[in-house]
């Protein structure tokens, strides 16, 4: 089926908010959002999320998230006697746990007030005109329409997908806008799309190839809580195991995984430090813990403080694996190195430089009394880890570029290593043990079922389309039998972030609903 493709984009300017969108079918057109409304709506949406912290730390909680949502109580294997779960606020700062309440209590777990809220979304920062422009080319039933988004950043947290059209189901609901297209993130420009000799992979290419599960690789008694609980952690080791030689992921037992074994991993030669050594993967899935954004949004492996990188330890002894060290690897070495020397000098501060490299980067001078470690080869990151056309990241804040005024972070460094789609997550994700507590149902598990099936998409031939038709699914559901565990709160939290052929050389020439899916 043909795929029409209306493409979304936006600016923040001092005179304004503006969104443009154009079709092969519909004449470029724009219009301007009302600034002080758009700030409204979209302050009351990061509120009604967990990454949402400015008001949290405020005061001293006057409740007990523990007290309002008691903790569990589960059957020990070993006895059968009942224990209870260690309390969800133990440790948790002030901070936190008025985060936990809020993100409790608020609209996203409520069908009428997340309708309320996106009607009000919607109002703010959807144009007539491109909601007319959507639907027309929706009712005609020989193609598919698929909306690309590359929204300004004070949309960046908007789940366009649920923003209601002002029209009424079949059976009576609200419509939003997936009832009627699919719904993509545009990735961001990269330098294969100006030099096509570029090389990277293709999934036609690699799609019978083995996968790289990374989930949660780290281990929780020594670096830091983890995302799954041990069932699940179980079962996803189980769900690898029964892939065959199809699967690939670290042994717990026996291998660190950390990002000199997944540079080893990557490469097809891990000998070879050098372009056009990728190993054929069709995908690769990341589920773990993710922070910050632009150049240091990163996520946790299994990396100690002897590892090279760019981002200091954490109070674990953890380094994580950050977007700067994804591009530039070890390149620059020498200046990231005179400047913590420097810092040394100034502050007395230890000197945090890590003297591991990926296999296949050789000394380029050995220490002396200027610089007393090795100094390795310089590498870029790209060529070190160098990735398949499609990863996933189910992690907290894992897809922040659409926020940010430069619209770099671990996502755009995936897709200039080489991934075609990366699928990513627009807000903090909160684990099955929230919504196990505030639910009072030890069996919800709706952060392990969308590890499950962002898997499966990447495996689809067309990823964004079973994207799209699982969050259908999932807003069904929400419409019919609405559950906590069932809201929006964690699968309108996803997104894919697509970055198909747009070198010059191929323009025009790309089947966009076969190939770039």
């Amino acid at each position: 089926m043909e795929t029409l493709e209306f493409i979304l984009h936006g600016v923040d300017a001092p005179s304004g908010t503006y969104l443009a969108w154009e079709s092969a079918q519909c004449p470029p057109a724009f219009a301007v959002l009302e600034r002080s409304r758009l700030v409204e709506v979209t302050q009351a949406l990061a509120r009604a999320l967990p990454d949402y912290i400015d008001d949290d730390g405020a005061a001293t909680p006057s409740e007990s998230f523990d007290d309002v949502f008691p903790p569990l109580a589960v059957p020990s294997r070993r006895s059968g006697a009942r224990i209870d779960h260690r309390p969800l606020e133990a440790g948790l700062s002030g901070e936190d746990t008025n985060r936990f309440l809020r993100v409790a209590r608020g609209p996203l777990l409520s069908p009428e007030a997340e309708l309320r809220l996106m009607s009000d979304v919607a109002e703010a920062v959807l144009p007539e005109g491109f909601v007319r422009s959507v639907l027309e080319a929706a009712e005609d039933g020989s193609r598919r329409v698929l909306v690309v988004l590359n929204t300004p950043p004070s949309c960046g947290q908007v789940p366009w997908e649920l923003l209601p059209t002002g029209r009424q189901t079949a059976d009576g609901y609200a419509e939003r806008l997936l009832d009627v297209v699919d719904v993509v993130t545009m990735g961001a420009i990269l330098s294969r799309d100006a030099d096509p000799t570029v090389a990277h992979p293709f999934w036609e290419n690699v799609k019978d190839a083995p996968a790289l599960y990374l989930i949660q690789p780290w281990n929780p008694a020594t670096s830091g809580p983890g995302v799954l609980s041990r069932s699940s952690l179980r079962q996803w080791d189980q769900r690898v195991s029964n892939r065959g030689s199809l699967g690939l992921a670290p042994d717990r037992r026996r291998e660190r995984a950390d990002r000199i074994w997944l540079s080893s991993v990557l490469r097809r030669d891990d000998s070879v430090a050098a372009p056009d050594n990728n190993r054929p993967l069709s995908h690769l899935l990341y589920v773990g813990h993710m922070t910050g954004d632009g150049m240091s949004s990163r996520l946790q492996l299994a990396d100690d403080a002897e590892v090279f990188g760019r981002t200091p330890l954490d109070a674990a002894g953890c380094r994580w694996f950050s977007a700067d060290d994804l591009v530039h690897g070890t390149w620059k070495w020498s200046e990231y190195a005179a400047h913590q020397q420097y810092q040394h000098r100034e502050t007395g501060a230890r000197i945090d430089i890590g003297t591991r490299w990926p296999t296949g980067v050789g000394v380029a001078q050995e220490a002396d009394s200027v610089t007393p470690f090795d100094a390795p080869e310089e590498k870029h990151g790209l060529i070190l880890w160098p990735m398949p056309p499609r990863v996933g990241l189910v992690a907290c804040q894992s897809g922040t570029e659409p926020r940010q005024l430069e619209p770099f972070g671990m996502v755009t460094a995936i897709l200039e290593a080489g991934a075609e789609l990366v699928m990513a997550t627009r807000w903090t994700m909160l684990t099955d043990r929230f919504f196990q507590q505030v639910s009072q149902d030890p069996t919800v598990r709706p952060f392990f079922d969308l590890s499950v099936v962002v898997d499966e998409c990447l495996q689809a031939a067309n990823p964004v389309r079973e994207m799209n038709e699982w969050k259908r699914a999932s807003l069904r559901r929400w419409r019919e039998q609405p559950t906590t565990a069932g809201s929006p709160l964690t699968w309108a939290g996803l997104t894919a972030f697509r970055a198909p052929d747009r070198s010059v050389s191929h323009a025009g020439a790309v089947d966009v609903d076969e190939r770039a899916h």
